[in-house]
């Protein structure tokens, strides 16, 4: 395989793939890669179906440094780093949504193993993201089709949902974020749209320009530049967050599973494509494209061109 260094867009930076970045030991080889996270230390976690090892951790370098979940995950479906340093993974054919330490230790489980239930967690759950405050949502995307609301302690608070096409129901909830304002984010992969809700589960919005929707990742905030000489205060502009997702819009496919943004504006993804492969995106130029246009708080638009 070529290591050409082909180039993409991920929100409004340029990068550039590194096809060869994730190595293993000889003889060794990856399996179904369903997903991955970047912790606070660099560090790369990866995880795959149909091996004795669901999750590899990698160095920034891509040398293999470590693995866990043996033993404790059936299929890791999706990985997602908490806010409290803790990660979240979605056993989706075990039915059970685990929380385990940085070092891969379980310290939580929701769900009884191997126990699917119709119309409660789960049945197949997707994804789940943890609010600041603790709280735990998840997406029950292939056997039900709702969000699953918990308390810290697991408990659980709230069920929203149901099979369909209208507001508020899904078909095949894949992904949830839950940003800082308190919104829950889901994408309806086979309603090709993203769907806001608040915390208690009343939608919100609806966004629809998506073909199957597979993952959502917002960036933090404090992180992004400033639009028209002052930082852009509320949420996220409805055109900024499309662009920061990362997906193809009116495409076939998703251009990426995830890009989890690193500190040193590098991101990783899995591709999706056999053979299976981690990339790593190197940020191949300082210069940022045109600005879009984006609506401040106050309602004034900010001057720019779009690059759409």
């Amino acid at each position: 395989m070529s290591d050409e260094r082909y180039t993409v867009i991920l929100g409004d930076r340029r990068y550039a793939i590194h096809r060869k970045w994730a190595r293993l030991p000889a003889g060794q080889s990856f399996g179904f890669l369903s997903d991955l996270m970047v912790d606070a230390e660099g560090r790369v976690h990866v995880a795959q179906r149909g091996t004795d090892r669901p999750v590899l951790v990698f160095d920034r370098d891509g040398r293999l440094i470590g693995t866990w979940g043996e033993g404790a995950l059936a299929e890791p479906h999706y990985i997602n780093a908490a806010p409290d340093g803790s990660i979240l993974v979605a056993d989706r054919d075990a039915h059970q949504v685990l929380r385990f330490s940085s070092s891969g230790q379980l310290v939580q489980a929701l769900g009884k193993r191997h126990w699917p239930s119709l119309g409660a967690p789960f049945n197949h759950p997707t994804a789940a993201a943890q609010a600041p405050d603790g709280e735990i949502y998840v997406a029950d995307g292939y056997g039900n089709s709702s969000v699953h609301r918990f308390a810290a302690d697991g408990t659980l608070i709230a069920t929203w949902g149901g099979p369909g096409e209208g507001p508020g129901t899904f078909t095949t909830p894949h992904a949830v974020w839950v940003d800082r304002f308190g919104k829950v984010l889901v994408g309806d992969r086979e309603n090709n749209r993203v769907q806001v809700f608040d915390r208690s589960g009343a939608f919100l919005a609806e966004w629809g320009d998506f073909y199957h929707p597979m993952q959502i990742w917002v960036p933090d905030p404090a992180h992004q530049p400033a639009r028209c000489g002052r930082p852009v205060d509320g949420p996220l502009p409805r055109r900024h967050q499309w662009r920061t997702w990362n997906f193809r819009r009116r495409r076939r496919q998703p251009l990426s599973r995830r890009a989890a943004a690193a500190g040193d504006h590098q991101a990783r993804t899995v591709e999706l494509r056999r053979p299976a492969l981690v990339n790593r995106f190197a940020i191949a130029t300082d210069r940022r494209l045109p600005r879009v246009m984006l609506t401040s708080p106050s309602g004034g638009d900010c001057d720019g061109q779009s690059d759409d």
